[in-house]
């Protein structure tokens, strides 16, 4: 299966964050983020985490609301500290503007101003080019060890574990190679295509 860069030249200015789902675009700005997590101050790490919780459900529009109102009251104390501040402020604006992939595109904006970011590597997790949908063969494993392991992989955000999802895919029966070559690539993020679509989530 190709990716964004390979199928369509893309790279990191021109990435169709539209293309993603809303939860999607969110788990992008937050990926983003987590590549500058020790700059983030406190209160701005809560907007982030916050932002992650509510694409998946776990709070209400009402409580994202009021962190993201008390991340905009984060002090900024130097021009480094600003962007960091505004990266997770971007980051929780996702999850409640009308045009969230235009605050995940900021979001990208703010963390370069401090690092590199691999923004086509955590696009790419992401987003499945070629609207891959579930095989027979994957709906088979729901009662099976596989998918322990991937609820427990995505509970505990320990993504460096999808390779041994695959060999349990495999072991399983799964000969689905492009399912099994993503999840033996080098580095995931939360909202990864092929846990997402094992565990059913959009």
């Amino acid at each position: 299966m190709a990716d964004y860069g390979r199928q369509r030249g893309g790279d990191e200015g021109t990435l169709p964050l539209s293309h993603l789902a809303r939860r999607k675009q969110i788990f992008f700005a937050c990926n983003c983020c987590r590549q500058i997590w020790n700059l983030i101050p406190e209160q701005s790490k809560i907007a982030v985490e916050a932002a992650e919780k509510y694409a998946d459900g776990l709070i209400s529009k009402e409580e994202m609301v009021t962190v993201y109102n008390a991340s905009c009251r984060t002090p900024i104390r130097t021009a480094r500290n600003a962007a960091a501040v505004s990266s997770a402020w971007a980051a929780a604006a996702t999850a409640l503007w009308d045009a969230p992939w235009s605050a995940a595109a900021l979001t990208v904006t703010h963390v370069r101003r401090l690092s590199n970011v691999p923004e086509l590597q955590i696009f790419n997790d992401l987003h499945n080019p070629t609207e891959y949908r579930p095989t027979q063969a994957v709906l088979a494993y729901d009662s099976c060890l596989a998918l322990r392991l991937a609820q427990g992989i995505y509970e505990d955000r320990a993504f460096d574990r999808l390779p041994i999802l695959a060999d349990a895919l495999e072991e399983a029966g799964c000969v689905d190679q492009n399912l099994l070559d993503h999840c033996r690539t080098e580095r995931h993020y939360c909202g990864c295509w092929a846990l997402d679509l094992i565990l059913g989530k959009k």
